[in-house]
């Protein structure tokens, strides 16, 4: 029994030494462990910190590390733009211009506001003797016999829906040259006709290869075929009176065969937009209310064999309502008449319409008809930018057109001026807007204040200015200008002098005249 209870006695002192190596190995690894862990949290609390520092320093960027704006993760980044899209073919503009109320006002809105008051060609003359201006319109009546403004108006408007269009001068010439050739402006005897030609009339024959020619890589000449005739010819470019679309760069003009863009190619996105959002709203305003009929039982009543009773029953509420607009029910039935949610539709359509306000430059007001909106001086801001624009495109579109076509009108030796072309002459765009008589009174009041007082200071003379603001034509806010003694040559002076003698020689005969006879004694 001793030998059992010593060799017990060494095998539990083993266990439990080799126990205890192990507790302590094992608290020792927990407490480095318990180290590690302790290290690795300050170290993420600094990388928060310094993550944290450096989004106040960039609170004002465009890149956040935290969202990932602006990162590899901004899901924005994968937008691109589409490069095989394609653009909007010729029977689809066609399309959108017969049957687009948006596209075709669109398109309508410039050509119809730069062309309304029109426009005029205006020669000044010196008169002799005088440092007076003459003024006059020796081409008014040609202009509208021709119809100018009104061809002026077709040609653009065909070619912001084109890309392009034309307006061809057909003249009478000395010699009858071939159409192909350049035209000669001292060669033409009378211009007979304006003829507006679209796209499908003109193509590109050939085109400008002089570096030297200010028209160069534009259409030197034309294969002209109008529509409805048998005509084929080759014209020249000089005959004609271009009008461009939306300005492209050298390979899309030249890829399109000598033509611009048309206008509704950039802005195809945001009118299906407004139209996608139109016909949601068309849909939403045929359930705009939703009928709910509770009948009690009802599940009963479909599998039982009161299932055609039931279904007379609804055929004759149907019948009820559409003929005396009225809903019967019985016992137990509940009828309700549940709006539709149009929340939010009013800001989506008014978004939609803005955005194709936006991508044609055209004011909101303009677009959609509507009266505008917050204060006056708002309402006077617009139209204001709006005159302006419309002024722009009266100047990029119709003046270099307006100086060939004035200078063909006048060179027409059968025309208005019989061939003589006036040293000085310009095209003037009347007014756009008609100021309101309250403006128009404002106007005049500030005009007389500024008057009064060049009056006062004997600057004027108040019967100078009084001939001169009151004609028989009606008021005028010009003052003719007052012709001096020095402005006058000998002759003129001389001439002056005789009247003034001859009228005070009459003065003198009606005093004699209505002098009283003597009385007789």
């Amino acid at each position: 029994m001793g030998l059992i209870d010593r060799v017990a006695g060494a095998v539990v002192q083993r266990v439990d030494t080799a126990v205890a190596t192990r507790v302590d190995a094992a608290m020792d690894a927990a407490q480095g462990m318990a180290t590690a862990a302790h290290g690795v949290a300050q170290d993420l609390e600094l990388n928060k910190l310094q993550l944290y520092d450096q989004v106040l320093q960039r609170v004002d960027s465009i890149k956040n590390a935290i969202t990932g704006l602006g990162t590899t993760y901004d899901k924005g980044q994968s937008a691109r733009p589409n490069t095989s899209r394609a653009a909007l073919t010729e029977s689809e503009i066609d399309v959108l211009w017969r049957f687009c109320g948006y596209a075709r006002r669109l398109i309508q809105m410039v050509p119809k506001h730069a062309t309304r008051k029109g426009w005029k060609v205006v020669v000044t003359e010196e008169v002799e003797g005088s440092s007076e201006v003459e003024e006059s319109e020796p081409l008014k009546d040609d202009m509208k016999a021709l119809g100018v403004f009104k061809h002026f108006k077709k040609a653009h408007t065909m070619a912001r829906k084109d890309g392009g269009a034309l307006i061809w001068m057909v003249v009478d010439e000395e010699g009858d040259p071939p159409l192909k050739e350049p035209l000669d402006f001292k060669k033409v005897t009378r211009l007979c006709n304006l003829i507006v030609l679209t796209k499908e009339e003109a193509s590109v024959n050939t085109y400008e290869a002089n570096v030297r020619n200010r028209r160069f890589r534009t259409a030197a000449t034309y294969n002209v075929t109008p529509m409805n005739t048998s005509i084929s010819e080759v014209v020249h470019a000089s005959r004609m009176l271009y009008f461009g679309g939306a300005e492209t760069d050298v390979k899309t003009y030249m890829g399109n065969g000598g033509w611009d863009d048309s206008m509704l190619q950039a802005w195809w996105d945001n009118i299906r937009d407004t139209i996608s959002v139109d016909q949601a709203g068309a849909i939403l305003a045929q359930d705009l209310r939703s009928d709910v009929l509770k009948i009690e039982g009802l599940e009963d009543l479909e599998v039982s064999d009161q299932r055609e009773l039931f279904e007379m029953r609804i055929q004759e509420m149907a019948k009820s309502k559409s003929l005396l607009g009225i809903n019967i029910i019985g016992g137990g039935e509940d009828f309700q008449s549940i709006p539709a949610n149009t929340t939010g539709y009013k800001e989506l359509r008014g978004g939609a319409v803005e955005g194709m306000a936006m991508s044609a430059d055209v004011p909101l007001v303009r677009l959609t008809g509507n009266s505008p909106g917050g204060l006056s001086t708002d309402d006077q801001a617009g139209r204001s930018a709006w005159t302006e624009g419309i002024s722009e495109e009266q100047g990029d579109n119709y003046d270099e057109p307006m100086e060939i076509l004035g200078t063909v009108m006048f060179c027409a030796k059968e025309g208005p001026t019989n061939g003589l072309v006036p040293e000085s002459w310009e095209v003037i765009y009347n007014p756009l807007d008609q100021p309101s008589e309250k403006e128009l009174a404002e106007i005049r009041n500030l005009h007389a204040e500024f008057v009064a007082k060049l009056v006062m200071a004997g600057v004027l003379n108040a019967q100078h200015v009084a001939e001169s603001m009151f004609t028989a034509a009606g008021y005028s806010s010009e003052i003719k200008p007052v012709v001096t003694v020095g402005d006058l040559d000998e002759e003129a002076l001389q001439a002056a002098r005789a009247a003034l003698k001859a009228e005070q020689a009459a003065e003198a005969d009606d005093d004699d005249t209505n002098e009283p006879e003597p009385l007789e004694e």
